[in-house]
């Protein structure tokens, strides 16, 4: 669904118009909010664009990807790297493999003294370009009515209401939680398939998934 058709559809629900204006800000809340959610399988993606060479310190900062949103893990060639805070990266600076994030300026360091150099590969959550009325989410269109039912919620509740669904009628909020439901399980199966499909040599060679998901 494009942003108009999403549009069109929170009308439909609230039987109402909204402003244009008003109603992308409230389409890009919610996709943001939605995306926050979880680290969605179809937000991770991978950057090998970097490298550290020797002559490297702690303070030979990297640029993050764009539409950055957060860590999932980093490797140095083939060997997995720790993260540590920020403010704690004198006390490691001596370390080796580890490395930290300066989110402020779109930057992370590696911690260690590299002998050559080597490939960094990051893993992490991206965000997504702001939705436009032409442009459509990136996740599967089966779900894409959830922002739909998301803004009429935050139309008639208002974006801070503990319950975004409260003033919707009944059989518009059973829909809406069953989708949102549904996105999740679908995010889980994709999830369980990424392990199906990995190679069972392979699995004592590195740490285990350590990706932080409250939702889970």
């Amino acid at each position: 669904m494009t942003g108009q058709e999403l549009k069109d559809f929170a009308e439909s629900l609230i039987d109402d118009s909204i402003d244009e204006t008003l109603f992308l800000t409230l389409l890009n809340v919610a996709k943001n909010r939605l995306e926050g959610e979880r680290n969605w399988q179809y937000l991770k993606a991978k950057d090998s664009s970097q490298s550290v060479s020797p002559g490297d310190t702690y303070l030979t900062m990297k640029t993050l990807p764009a539409l950055f949103r957060k860590m999932l893990k980093v490797f140095v060639d083939t060997l997995e790297y720790s993260g540590v805070q920020f403010e704690d990266q004198i006390r490691y600076k001596n370390g080796t493999r580890k490395f930290y994030i300066d989110l402020a300026n779109s930057q992370f360091g590696i911690i260690g003294t590299p002998d050559e150099t080597k490939t960094i590969y990051l893993f992490y959550i991206k965000k997504t370009a702001a939705l436009t009325l032409t442009t459509s989410p990136t996740f599967d269109e089966d779900y894409h009515p959830i922002l739909g039912f998301i803004v009429a919620g935050f139309y008639t509740a208002g974006v801070d209401a503990d319950d975004i669904y409260v003033r919707m009628s009944p059989e518009h909020k059973m829909a809406a939680e069953a989708l949102a439901e549904s996105m999740r399980e679908w995010d889980a199966e994709l999830k369980l398939n990424a392990i199906n499909y990995s190679s069972a040599p392979f699995l004592n060679e590195g740490v285990g998934a350590n990706n932080i998901d409250i939702n889970e």
